[in-house]
Formats: structure tokens, sequence, C-alpha cells
């Protein structure tokens, strides 16, 4: 595997989360401030999906479905629940629900997903992520 995109990577995870902070909680001259400076609103196409080894590589697969919403902790985990994968088993989802100064989501009880969908995709993990984030891996570990 090449480059960050793996299970054990314990870097770029910290690296998104302070760039999310930085997004939240900064204002236009760089301060950081004890409570949201600014409100944002994300937007995920997954009408055509990319699975398995992305984004360069990722295998097409229709999904159809659109994911929207004004936190990209929420938004992310909602895709992860839908891709098939565990949150609790993505170390950026996972860190960013930790309580924290600047907390990225109020609480995970506020996290509510919305979804008219019966089951998730199951889409295929990334290489460096396969057996390690799937809900149906989870399950069989008994977890």
């Amino acid at each position: 595997m090449r480059g960050g995109g793996w299970h054990g990577n314990d870097t770029i995870w910290r690296m998104v989360l302070d760039i999310n902070r930085a997004l939240t909680y900064g204002d236009l001259e760089g301060r950081l401030h004890d409570a949201p400076a600014r409100k944002r609103f994300c937007v995920v196409d997954g009408i055509v999906a990319g699975e398995g080894t992305g984004p360069i590589y990722a295998d097409a697969r229709p999904c159809g479905v659109v994911v929207a919403g004004g936190n990209p902790v929420a938004v992310d985990v909602a895709c992860a629940e839908l891709m098939g994968f565990d949150p609790g088993r993505i170390p950026m989802l996972a860190n960013a629900l930790l309580p924290h100064a600047l907390p990225l989501l109020a609480s995970p009880e506020d996290l509510r997903i919305d979804s008219a969908l019966d089951e998730p995709f199951e889409l295929r993990a990334p290489l460096g992520w396969v057996g390690h984030i799937e809900r149906r891996v989870a399950a069989l570990a008994g977890e």
C-alpha cells in the first residue's frame, strides 16, 4: 500500500479533524473561538458511488443517493452507514465523536439519520481497509 490509505494510518484522521475544527471554529482572521464561527452545508453525490480502490481507481457503483446535512461529521457517519461500514471502526469518525474542547458534533446522541433505504449498499472497502471497517466483519467477530 502506498501513501496513507490503510487502516493503521494514525496521522491522516488527525489532520482531517484539525482542518474541520479550523473551518468550524476559525474566523476570517485565523483566530479560533470557543463556539462555532461559521455554518457549513455538506452535500455528497452518491448517485454513482465509487467502491474499492478509490478515488482514482474506484469501480462505479450505481446507488442513486444524495446525502446532505449541516455537519460534516454527521454527513460522513451517514455515508459510512449507507456504505455498510461501521463508523466506530473508522478512526476519523470514531475520534470525531470523542469529547473535545472544540467538538465537531455536539453529542453522538444528536446524530439522526433519516433514510428511505431498507439496507445499506455493502460497498467494497478500499484495499488497505478490507476486513477492518465493514459492518458484516464486526458482526461476524461478535462486536
